[in-house]
């Protein structure tokens, strides 16, 4: 039923669409070939349809087959296609593709890129306690934007066509099975660190004037934060690393860069805010040694996507690499 009434509006919109090519007013079509003008009216606003009789009419009126009328112009161009005898083309589809491949290689430019961003952070927020308030609320929300812009654009985004039957998929040929015990540790670890930071941070909140109680409490909202994602990407760690990954998100990385994000501006608001107006040694010895463990496993991490390769898969031909190594 549905697909006889795109029918109808299909044939109906051609009538009007050669009407309208043609010059031809609904009274004049009508005058023409003994219609009510109403009927016209009657069709264009979809409340009546269009009988084969008045299809058959209206082609013989406009010097064209019942095709034009019945058919879209890419419908006819299939048609068309066929009877030439034109052999069928696979349909396509445009693939949207996240490519991390720059940026495995380079960690050390994205930890120096982080860390660039979270000293212009704590600068912003040194200035906004002078002068709000609300500045936790402002440096929260700069730091969450600005993470995920580097999240949202650091990575490339590429766009192929290709072929139904065809694919674009993250391949590892790895020549040990994966383990993830290393990374399980060093996580625990900077858990039981962060723990200890907290606990720290806390104690002294009772010993601080009132222009210090803003800043720790600050920085500890930053590490609980940081604990929640450090906890979510222990429990899911041994589920990220697989051969082939068709669904073009890489989690485990993802995750990584998140902790090292985070990692990196709890160091850097602690040094520029905190050193500055008491020093804290225990804690300042926490935070390096926190931070040093989050770059080693996010290097680690690193050289672990990077055996990735991206594949193009064409139906009945090899795989292949997309990218040829340089």
């Amino acid at each position: 039923m549905e697909q006889n009434t795109r029918r109808q509006e299909i044939i109906q919109e051609n009538f009007f669409s050669y009407l309208k090519l043609k010059g031809i007013t609904m009274s004049a079509y009508a005058h023409a070939n003994d219609l009510d003008r109403t009927l016209l009216s009657k069709w264009k606003s979809g409340v009546s349809n269009m009988s084969p009789e008045h299809i058959y009419q209206a082609a013989s009126y406009f010097s064209i087959s019942v095709n034009d009328l019945y058919y879209t112009k890419k419908e006819l161009l299939r048609i068309s296609a066929v009877e030439n005898k034109f052999e069928p083309q696979i349909p396509q589809k445009i693939k949207l593709f996240l490519n991390y491949k720059p940026f495995f290689k380079k960690p050390f430019v994205l930890i120096a890129l982080l860390l660039i961003i979270a000293v212009t952070l704590t600068f912003i927020a040194d200035i906004l306690k002078l002068k709000s308030e609300y500045f936790m609320v402002l440096v929260l929300s700069t730091m969450i934007i600005s993470l995920f812009i580097v999240m949202r654009y650091l990575r490339k985004k590429e766009q192929f066509i290709i072929n139904y039957t065809d694919d674009i998929y993250y391949q590892a040929k790895l020549e040990d099975p994966v383990s993830v015990k290393m990374h399980i540790y060093s996580r625990i670890t900077m858990f039981i660190l962060m723990i200890m930071l907290l606990v720290f941070n806390l104690l002294s909140l009772s010993q601080l004037d009132e222009s210090l109680f803003q800043i720790i409490g600050l920085y500890i909202v930053i590490l609980m934060f940081y604990m929640m994602v450090l906890i979510v990407s222990i429990v899911h760690l041994p589920f990220r690393f697989k051969t082939i990954r068709y669904d073009n998100q890489l989690e485990g990385y993802d995750l990584s860069f998140l902790l090292i994000s985070l990692g990196s501006f709890q160091l850097v608001y602690f040094l520029f805010t905190l050193l500055i107006n008491t020093i804290n040694i225990a804690t300042l010895i926490l935070s390096c040694i926190l931070y040093i463990i989050n770059i080693i496993d996010f290097i680690n991490i690193s050289k672990y996507y990077n055996k990735y390769d991206i594949i193009f898969d064409a139906y009945g031909n090899p795989p292949q690499k997309l990218y040829k190594d340089k």
